[in-house]
């Protein structure tokens, strides 16, 4: 009996252990700051779906996004007027404070895609 017992104890922590160690499943909200070029390029989501961008502490981009599991989709972008009805799609990975984007649908906007492609976006606690 006391082997049942023990082989119960050992199942549930290793499934506790598993779930601690996944990434997270919820966009992470905040502020996210990366290097690129020499330029400091800060993200900001406020989790109601707007975000900021800013370049070396200046505004660059202001607009909407939503979430829908790991895939985030860029709804209005003050700095890219989206062709055509274009909604850019990005998956989103969120793992040890570091957010990165990866490219799923076009995005004509080449200065957003230059920002966010595999770029690591660490949070500003």
């Amino acid at each position: 009996m006391k082997v049942k017992w023990l082989f119960y104890f050992a199942a549930a922590f290793l499934f506790l252990l598993l779930i601690a160690g996944c990434g997270s499943s919820q966009f992470p909200t905040g502020e996210f700051t990366s290097q690129l070029e020499g330029r400091q390029i800060l993200l900001r989501f406020d989790g109601d779906g707007n975000f900021t961008i800013l370049r070396d502490g200046r505004d660059f981009a202001q607009g909407t996004y939503s979430v829908d599991g790991n895939q985030l989709t860029w709804l209005t972008d003050s700095s890219c007027a989206s062709p055509n009805g274009e909604t850019p799609i990005y998956s989103w990975v969120y793992e040890d404070q570091t957010l990165i984007f990866s490219l799923l649908e076009k995005d004509s906007c080449m200065s957003r895609l230059y920002m966010l492609e595999k770029l690591p976006y660490e949070n500003i606690p």
